[in-house]
Protein backbone atom coordinates (compact mmCIF):
# COMPACT_ATOMS: atom_id res chain seq x y z
CA UNK A 1 0.00 0.00 0.00
CA UNK A 2 1.18 3.51 -0.54
CA UNK A 3 -0.43 7.13 -0.17
CA UNK A 4 -0.97 9.56 -2.99
CA UNK A 5 0.75 12.59 -2.67
CA UNK A 6 -2.04 14.50 -4.36
CA UNK A 7 -5.07 12.85 -3.61
CA UNK A 8 -3.84 11.03 -0.51
CA UNK A 9 -5.55 7.81 -0.47
CA UNK A 10 -3.72 4.75 0.34
CA UNK A 11 -4.11 2.21 -2.65
CA UNK A 12 -1.82 -0.92 -3.72
CA UNK A 13 1.28 -0.25 -6.11
CA UNK A 14 -0.51 -1.66 -8.99
CA UNK A 15 -2.21 1.52 -9.07
CA UNK A 16 0.67 3.54 -9.53
CA UNK A 17 2.85 3.49 -12.36
CA UNK A 18 6.92 2.63 -12.27
CA UNK A 19 9.37 4.95 -11.93
CA UNK A 20 12.94 3.61 -11.51
CA UNK A 21 14.32 7.04 -10.06
CA UNK A 22 11.86 7.09 -6.97
CA UNK A 23 13.37 5.10 -3.80
CA UNK A 24 9.82 2.45 -3.92
CA UNK A 25 10.36 2.58 -7.51
CA UNK A 26 6.60 4.06 -8.15
CA UNK A 27 5.41 7.29 -9.23
CA UNK A 28 4.28 9.58 -6.29
CA UNK A 29 0.46 10.06 -7.63
CA UNK A 30 -2.01 7.13 -8.45
CA UNK A 31 -2.64 7.03 -12.03
CA UNK A 32 -5.72 8.85 -12.01
CA UNK A 33 -4.00 11.20 -10.11
CA UNK A 34 -1.17 11.53 -12.79
CA UNK A 35 -3.69 11.01 -15.66
CA UNK A 36 -5.40 14.51 -14.39
CA UNK A 37 -2.15 16.16 -14.16
CA UNK A 38 -1.09 15.00 -17.83
CA UNK A 39 -4.21 16.28 -19.16
CA UNK A 40 -4.66 19.55 -17.13
CA UNK A 41 -1.00 20.75 -16.71
CA UNK A 42 1.67 18.67 -18.72
CA UNK A 43 -0.34 18.59 -22.08
CA UNK A 44 -1.04 22.27 -22.20
CA UNK A 45 1.96 23.28 -21.54
CA UNK A 46 3.84 21.21 -24.53
CA UNK A 47 1.08 22.08 -26.97
CA UNK A 48 2.01 25.68 -26.29
CA UNK A 49 5.90 25.26 -26.42
CA UNK A 50 5.12 23.50 -29.59
CA UNK A 51 3.06 25.39 -31.46
CA UNK A 52 4.98 29.19 -30.14
CA UNK A 53 6.13 30.01 -33.71
CA UNK A 54 9.08 31.70 -32.46
CA UNK A 55 10.54 28.77 -30.30
CA UNK A 56 9.85 26.23 -33.31
CA UNK A 57 11.54 28.37 -35.90
CA UNK A 58 14.48 29.27 -34.20
CA UNK A 59 14.98 25.75 -32.82
CA UNK A 60 14.80 24.61 -36.64
CA UNK A 61 17.57 27.25 -37.49
CA UNK A 62 19.25 26.16 -34.67
CA UNK A 63 19.40 22.85 -35.42
CA UNK A 64 19.93 23.48 -39.52
CA UNK A 65 22.79 25.44 -38.68
CA UNK A 66 24.24 23.01 -36.51
CA UNK A 67 23.89 20.22 -38.98
CA UNK A 68 25.27 22.62 -41.70
CA UNK A 69 28.44 22.86 -39.41
CA UNK A 70 28.92 20.02 -38.57
CA UNK A 71 28.22 18.12 -41.51
CA UNK A 72 31.29 15.95 -41.72
CA UNK A 73 31.04 15.04 -37.96
CA UNK A 74 27.25 13.37 -38.64
CA UNK A 75 28.79 11.41 -41.83
CA UNK A 76 31.45 9.90 -40.41
CA UNK A 77 29.18 8.97 -37.56
CA UNK A 78 26.52 7.55 -39.86
CA UNK A 79 29.46 5.49 -41.60
CA UNK A 80 30.33 4.17 -38.13
CA UNK A 81 27.01 3.08 -36.94
CA UNK A 82 26.21 1.40 -40.61
CA UNK A 83 29.47 -0.23 -40.40
CA UNK A 84 29.11 -1.77 -36.91
CA UNK A 85 25.97 -2.74 -37.94
CA UNK A 86 26.96 -4.43 -41.26
CA UNK A 87 29.72 -6.29 -39.39
CA UNK A 88 27.71 -7.23 -36.64
CA UNK A 89 24.97 -8.82 -39.63
CA UNK A 90 28.35 -10.68 -41.03
CA UNK A 91 29.50 -12.09 -37.76
CA UNK A 92 26.04 -13.62 -37.20
CA UNK A 93 25.87 -15.51 -40.27
CA UNK A 94 29.66 -16.65 -39.47
CA UNK A 95 32.02 -13.94 -40.65
CA UNK A 96 33.23 -15.46 -43.69
CA UNK A 97 32.30 -16.56 -46.75
CA UNK A 98 30.17 -19.71 -46.96
CA UNK A 99 32.21 -20.76 -50.26
CA UNK A 100 35.36 -20.08 -50.06
CA UNK A 101 35.80 -19.16 -46.52
CA UNK A 102 37.11 -15.74 -47.19
CA UNK A 103 36.74 -13.54 -43.79
CA UNK A 104 37.90 -9.65 -45.19
CA UNK A 105 35.44 -7.74 -44.09
CA UNK A 106 35.28 -5.52 -47.32
CA UNK A 107 35.05 -9.08 -49.61
CA UNK A 108 31.82 -9.86 -47.69
CA UNK A 109 28.04 -9.30 -48.97
CA UNK A 110 24.68 -10.58 -48.03
CA UNK A 111 23.22 -13.34 -50.59
CA UNK A 112 19.92 -14.23 -50.59
CA UNK A 113 19.82 -18.29 -51.01
CA UNK A 114 17.18 -18.89 -52.96
CA UNK A 115 17.49 -15.51 -55.09
CA UNK A 116 15.15 -12.96 -54.83
CA UNK A 117 17.69 -10.26 -54.47
CA UNK A 118 16.40 -7.50 -56.85
CA UNK A 119 12.66 -8.31 -55.40
CA UNK A 120 13.75 -7.74 -52.35
CA UNK A 121 15.65 -4.50 -53.06
CA UNK A 122 12.70 -2.55 -54.54
CA UNK A 123 11.37 -2.45 -51.13
CA UNK A 124 14.13 -2.77 -48.70
CA UNK A 125 17.57 -0.29 -49.36
CA UNK A 126 20.85 -1.98 -48.24
CA UNK A 127 20.35 -0.84 -44.63
CA UNK A 128 17.23 -1.62 -44.22
CA UNK A 129 18.10 -5.18 -45.25
CA UNK A 130 20.72 -5.62 -42.71
CA UNK A 131 18.25 -4.32 -39.61
CA UNK A 132 15.61 -6.40 -41.11
CA UNK A 133 18.16 -9.31 -40.79
CA UNK A 134 18.88 -8.40 -37.00
CA UNK A 135 16.26 -8.29 -35.85
CA UNK A 136 14.94 -11.46 -37.33
CA UNK A 137 17.54 -12.79 -35.48
CA UNK A 138 19.58 -13.90 -39.03
CA UNK A 139 17.37 -16.51 -40.79
CA UNK A 140 18.86 -18.87 -42.90
CA UNK A 141 17.31 -17.25 -45.98
CA UNK A 142 20.23 -15.48 -46.30
CA UNK A 143 24.01 -15.83 -46.05
CA UNK A 144 27.26 -14.71 -45.98
CA UNK A 145 29.30 -14.45 -49.47
CA UNK A 146 32.43 -12.76 -51.32
CA UNK A 147 31.44 -10.86 -53.85
CA UNK A 148 33.45 -13.25 -56.26
CA UNK A 149 31.27 -16.02 -55.19
CA UNK A 150 28.14 -13.91 -55.05
CA UNK A 151 28.77 -13.14 -59.05
CA UNK A 152 29.51 -17.09 -59.96
CA UNK A 153 26.75 -18.03 -58.32
CA UNK A 154 24.13 -15.22 -59.58
CA UNK A 155 25.39 -16.05 -63.56
CA UNK A 156 25.63 -19.81 -62.69
CA UNK A 157 29.45 -19.96 -63.46
CA UNK A 158 31.53 -22.92 -62.19
CA UNK A 159 33.93 -21.36 -60.17
CA UNK A 160 36.28 -22.70 -57.92
CA UNK A 161 37.08 -21.87 -54.40
CA UNK A 162 39.91 -21.76 -52.68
Amino acid sequence: MKTCSKCHQAQPLDNYNIQSASKDGHCAYCRDCQREYNRTVRTPRQKVRYQDESYSSASREYQQAWREANREKLRLQANAKMRRVREEVIKGYGGACACCGITKYEFLCIDHVNGGGAQERKTFNSQQLLYKLRKEGFPSSHRVLCHNCNMAFAKDLAHSCK
